[in-house]
């Protein structure tokens, strides 16, 4: 299994280095090109959403999009699979481009099918994975219990 993180289009350096960061967090790079498989992270129609996909097998490449104008339809057209990161929200429908890259990066390397067809509520909710400046959180409900959380603040090399 092989991943890359294809920025198209992004334009505010401190995104460019989150989407590094989470790339590099998930076991993934950032590439300027595109191979494998092209997996597009857009809110676009007959997107299916990020939750309940199969693991990655094999190489690919996701592509995230400009913070104001999203993919390219350069990119869209070219995609492989497009993939949407659901909301609850009735206004906000999009995510930072970066941390729609972690979200959409960790889904795709981990999956979820097996999360996601669980027979009790409480085991289909996602895993979360939070980059910041200055910290990462991640977070998991494990079969029993409350959900355990892990924090990693300042040295991200551990």
């Amino acid at each position: 299994m092989t991943l890359a993180v294809f920025a198209d289009g992004v334009e505010n350096p401190a995104n460019l280095d989150r989407i590094e960061d989470a790339a590099h967090l998930i076991g993934a790079t950032c590439a300027q090109t595109i191979s494998g498989r092209l997996i597009a992270i857009e809110n676009s129609r007959g997107a299916r959403s990020v939750y309940g996909r199969n693991p990655l097998n094999g190489a690919a490449t996701i592509a995230v999009g400009n913070e104001r104008r999203g993919l390219s339809r350069r990119i869209l057209d070219r995609a492989d699979e497009t993939l949407v990161i659901p909301t609850m929200s009735r206004t906000i429908s999009t995510l930072n481009v970066a941390a729609a890259a972690a979200v959409a990066g960790w889904y795709v390397v981990r999956g979820s099918a097996a999360q996601a067809l669980a027979a009790r509520p409480e085991h289909r909710r996602p895993a979360l994975l939070i980059v910041g400046d200055d910290h990462v959180e991640a977070a998991a409900h494990p079969s029993r219990g409350s959900p355990k959380r892990h924090a990693l603040r300042g040295d991200r090399s551990r």
